[in-house]
């Protein structure tokens, strides 16, 4: 009896650390889910020459940091990078400026391939953490059976 009510104070340890590890993971996938976003938007509007506001795309990054006291991530801003901006001499071009100079976005495809590349795998990783609390959580739920 001193050794199931032992396995059963542990289990429940243990049952409250695998919920932790599954909010820690699902919170990841939604960061990751947002990172792929933001590259997707940066993929599509790449050739754009201006923006709604009528200046040139810049290419959006995400900032993820984690809540003080957990593990969790969250995005706390999408910032927009005024180094992406690049001004070509195009003087033939109907957006171009009074001088002739065409604002265009200034980054490479490659550097957002491989960002998204970075981000499917971590969004996979925490997927594959978050089966796996799972099916713990599913065994230790099955020990008093």
């Amino acid at each position: 009896m001193r050794n199931f009510f032992l396995i059963l104070c542990l289990s429940v340890f243990v049952y409250a650390d695998v919920f932790n590890v599954m909010g820690v993971s699902s919170s990841g996938m939604i960061v990751q889910q947002q990172k792929l976003q933001a590259i997707a938007e940066n993929i599509a509007n790449m050739n754009t020459y201006k923006a709604s506001d009528g200046s040139a795309y810049k290419r959006k990054s995400v900032v993820v940091r984690t809540m003080p006291g957990t593990n969790e991530p969250f995005v706390s801003e999408v910032n927009s990078d005024q180094q992406s901006v690049q001004k070509i001499y195009d003087p033939s071009n109907p957006m171009a400026d009074a001088d002739g100079f065409v604002s265009v976005s200034g980054y490479s495809l490659s550097q957002e391939m491989s960002d998204m590349a970075v981000a499917r795998r971590m969004y996979e990783a925490n997927a594959a953490i978050f089966s796996s609390a799972k099916q713990v959580a599913q065994t230790i739920m099955n020990i008093g059976k």
